[in-house]
């Protein structure tokens, strides 16, 4: 398992890189370090034992001479009042180290990172573990628990085989689990997601993997049919996911692996280690359906709301041009059928040549029966 890179794995385990503040930061030992190493029968043990207090004062570790940045022994030789050349690497001897790492740690009241420790932070990594966190993150959390409980920092070497075994003996419990408590109906359902339907190429997890967002009507039912299949195996498999116990981020750790992993690289794995993966994965694939169920509905619901208002506004709109061009209609009616006739009415009644007696009779002409029933559809309408 590979938890740092090549750079930051080196990056860890030699000495930080400090900048003229930093240096006049770290490298000012108080009076207690100063007068140790002042009490120190050689140049080489009073530079390495100043040097060694500057690093661990900012990164609680220790490194190894030989990588010791050029700048900082000049300095912490300025403070001694010495050179650079006065210290040699070589000179400075493991046991020399090993006293001087005994005096830093007692100074700061740090204990060395000694089996004691090391079981307590197995402990840590196992519950971190059952979490399912990130290597990397582990391996972050590991040093914030050493500082936080005044332990040196080990290499990084120790720390990334500390964390492989926790996370080793986290896989040989599942695995326990699993052979424990999957029935033979879940063995059958999990070996089928490794297997080709009929008349296609494609294995049964492959075309799970994906979910569709189309709101086509196919694809829709394509959509409903992998949530049936899912739902059905996601059933028999409760039990086992309960004795399992991984947890949102141990079912998506898991899962996770199987949605990046190809095909060949799953079948690599031993079966109890697959059967985890495949568990996991239809539980988080189980639960992912049932959101996009649930988008997909809120989309079909979304379009036909917007297709529905845009045809009530497209009906609203006909039913007022409908309606303008009765009104229109009526109007026109009016204007020959009505106006006309009271237009004509009037001017008979204007009329200076005419008698009563005949006036009486244009008006009669013009209220004529088919006139008098348009005025009155008309009235009615």
């Amino acid at each position: 398992m590979r938890i740092l890179t090549a750079s930051e794995q080196e990056a860890f385990d030699k000495p930080p890189l400090f900048d003229h503040k930093e240096r006049k930061q770290f490298f000012d030992p108080p009076k207690g370090l100063m007068e140790i190493g002042a009490s120190l029968r050689s140049p080489d043990g009073q530079i390495g034992f100043l040097l060694m207090c500057g690093y661990f004062k900012a990164t609680k570790r220790f490194y190894q001479p030989q990588d010791f940045h050029e700048r900082d022994i000049e300095a912490v030789a300025r403070v001694l009042r010495l050179t650079s050349a006065d210290f040699s690497p070589v000179a400075y001897a493991k046991q020399t180290r090993a006293r001087h790492h005994l005096l830093i740690l007692d100074f700061h009241g740090f204990v060395p990172f000694d089996e004691s420790a090391k079981s307590a932070l197995a402990i840590e990594i196992a519950t971190m573990a059952r979490m399912h966190l990130k290597p990397r993150l582990i391996f972050d959390r590991c040093v914030d628990f050493l500082v936080q409980h005044r332990i040196a920092v080990p290499t990084s070497r120790s720390l990334t085989d500390s964390i492989s075994t926790g996370l080793h003996d986290r896989k040989v419990e599942l695995i326990g689990l699993m052979d424990d408590h999957l029935s033979h109906e879940g063995r059958r359902l999990l070996d089928d997601l490794f297997a080709a339907p009929e008349g296609t190429t494609r294995y049964r997890l492959t075309l799970l993997k994906k979910l569709s967002q189309s709101t086509r009507p196919t694809k829709i039912k394509e959509a409903v049919a992998d949530f049936e299949i899912l739902s059905d195996i996601h059933h028999q498999l409760d039990g086992t996911l309960a004795k399992l116990d991984l947890g949102v981020a141990g079912i998506r750790y898991f899962a996770g692996s199987v949605l990046k992993s190809r095909m060949f690289q799953l079948q690599q794995r031993n079966q109890a280690d697959r059967y985890i993966h495949a568990t996991a994965f239809v539980a988080h694939q189980f639960y992912r359906c049932q959101d996009n169920m649930i988008d997909l509905w809120l989309s079909v619901m979304a379009n036909f709301k917007s297709v529905t208002a845009r045809e009530y506004q497209e009906t609203l709109v006909q039913e007022r041009k409908d309606q303008q061009s009765q009104i229109e209609i009526v109007i026109d009616g009016l204007e020959v059928s009505v106006f006309g006739v009271l237009r004509g009415i009037r001017g008979v009644m204007e009329a200076a040549s005419l008698s009563d007696a005949e006036k009486v009779a244009a008006t009669t002409a013009l209220s004529s029966v088919p006139t008098i029933g348009v005025i009155s559809a008309v009235s009615a309408g």
